[in-house]
C-alpha cells in the first residue's frame, strides 16, 4: 500500500495518483520532487564503488575509487548532472528524473521557449 500526502492508496488507485504527479503544476504535488545539490550528489556517490569502472576503462584518468571521489569534490553541479543523468528525486517513488530542457529546475514549471531565462537555459524567467 502506498501513502501520498497522508492518504493511503492501494493497487490501481496508487498508479493513477502517481501518474498525476507528472502534472507538476498542481500545488498538491509541489513538494514531491526535490532538486539534488552538490552535497546530495556527493552523498549519492559515496554509496558506490567505482573501482570496477576505473579498471574497465569506463572512467579514465584515475587509479582508484578514492582518487575519483576526491576529484568529484571539485566538480560543478552541471558535471554531476551530466555524469549521473538526473536532477531531481521523487520523494514518493524514490525515482530520479532529469528535468533539464523540460522543466525549470527550481519551480518545475514546464519550460516554454518564450519563458526561458536568458541567464540560464534550465530556469524560467521568474526564478532567475
Amino acid at each position: 500500500m502506498t501513502e501520498l500526502n497522508g492518504k493511503k492508496l492501494k493497487g490501481n488507485e496508487s498508479f493513477k495518483e502517481l501518474r498525476k504527479i507528472n502534472f507538476i503544476n498542481n500545488d498538491k504535488y509541489k513538494n514531491v520532487y526535490f532538486r539534488y545539490n552538490k552535497k546530495d550528489y556527493l552523498e549519492y556517490a559515496e554509496s558506490f564503488d567505482y573501482s570496477n569502472d576505473i579498471k574497465e576503462g569506463k572512467i579514465k584518468g584515475f587509479e582508484n575509487d578514492l582518487d575519483f571521489k576526491k576529484s568529484m569534490k571539485k566538480w560543478k553541479i552541471d558535471q554531476f548532472r551530466d555524469f549521473y543523468g538526473f536532477t531531481h528525486k521523487n520523494r514518493v517513488t524514490g525515482q530520479e528524473r532529469d528535468y533539464r530542457n523540460y522543466a525549470c529546475l527550481d519551480c518545475l514549471e514546464v519550460l516554454r521557449p518564450d519563458f526561458i531565462s536568458s541567464r540560464d537555459k534550465y530556469y524560467c524567467v521568474n526564478c532567475l
